[in-house]
């Protein structure tokens, strides 16, 4: 079965799209959601993750509810950590296979 890879968006990137829709300033956005404009640019190129008080600011900010933010975000780490563990899954995968593969010989054999 082949997949579409789609890129892994960070919730961050959406916000920003955002900002510049509404002609809004990191600055302007910090000061909005009470976070340091450190913290607002860290988090609009995906280096802090969003957590569930950002999410619940993000809500009252942009008027887009919080389980969507947090979906994002769960999907996008997902993505991340799935691209960087691809290798050390299709080993575990493997091994897994291999040890069915000898039990189910064991039953076939009686022992």
């Amino acid at each position: 079965m082949n997949k579409i890879k789609t890129p892994a968006i960070s919730p961050g990137e959406v916000v920003r799209e955002e900002l510049t829709a509404r002609g809004w300033t990191q600055q302007q956005f910090a000061d909005v959601l009470g976070k340091s404009r450190q913290f607002v640019n860290a988090f609009l190129r995906g280096k802090s993750s969003l957590t569930f008080d950002v999410a619940f600011r993000l809500e009252a900010a942009l008027d887009v509810p919080a389980d969507t933010w947090l979906r994002m975000e769960r999907e996008y780490r997902t993505r991340l950590e799935r691209s960087k563990y691809q290798r050390i899954t299709k080993a575990v995968s493997e091994r897994a296979r291999r040890l069915d593969s000898v039990a189910e010989g064991r039953k076939r054999y009686g022992q």
